[in-house]
């Protein structure tokens, strides 16, 4: 035999049967000392990446950069042009074949990235700059990537030379 209750139709039940709890002022949401505080995040200084006028973005640009000189090491492979630019442009380009996961291509554009603004304003202002790291970058701090950078710009003459002196 079952309930008798489970027979009563909906229009039949008490309104005064309340089925959910009601705060104070008859709201049945949630109370305000309930509420999700706002995620507190870092103030950053400076941007996460170079602005768009200083990257290289088309395809033709890092075609056009790729065809100028070039210098490198075991890290960093760095393809140089001079243009028509008031300001100094840098690209990074990867390849899965060097960077087999996602993962570790985000690093290592993070990693080139932010050594290329630490070193942005030693750059000359008609510079087109693509970098391409290899995997061993990946096994560096950025501090380390922005070293290495900083003696392939020299090897290829690209700091100003009034300025380069800072952060010796």
């Amino acid at each position: 035999m079952q309930h008798a209750e489970a027979h009563i139709p909906a229009e039949k039940i008490k309104k005064s049967q309340k089925t959910r709890i009601q705060g104070t002022d008859g709201n049945i949401r949630r109370t305000k000392s309930f509420k999700k505080t706002p995620l507190k995040r870092q103030s950053q200084s400076r941007p996460l990446m170079l602005s768009r006028e200083k990257r290289v973005n088309l395809k033709k640009d890092f075609k056009w950069a790729v065809a100028g000189s070039k210098v490198g090491n075991d890290l960093i492979q760095l393809y140089f042009r001079q243009g028509e630019n008031l300001q100094p442009r840098v690209g990074i380009a990867l390849s899965k074949s060097n960077f087999k996961k996602a993962t570790q291509r985000n690093r290592a554009r993070r990693l080139v990235s932010t050594g290329f603004e630490a070193l942005y304003e030693l750059l000359p202002g008609n510079t087109n700059i693509v970098a391409m790291p290899r995997s061993g970058v990946l096994e560096l701090t950025s501090v380390e990537v922005a070293q290495a950078l900083k003696e392939l710009l020299g090897k290829g003459n690209l700091l100003n030379e009034k300025i380069s002196h800072i952060g010796n």
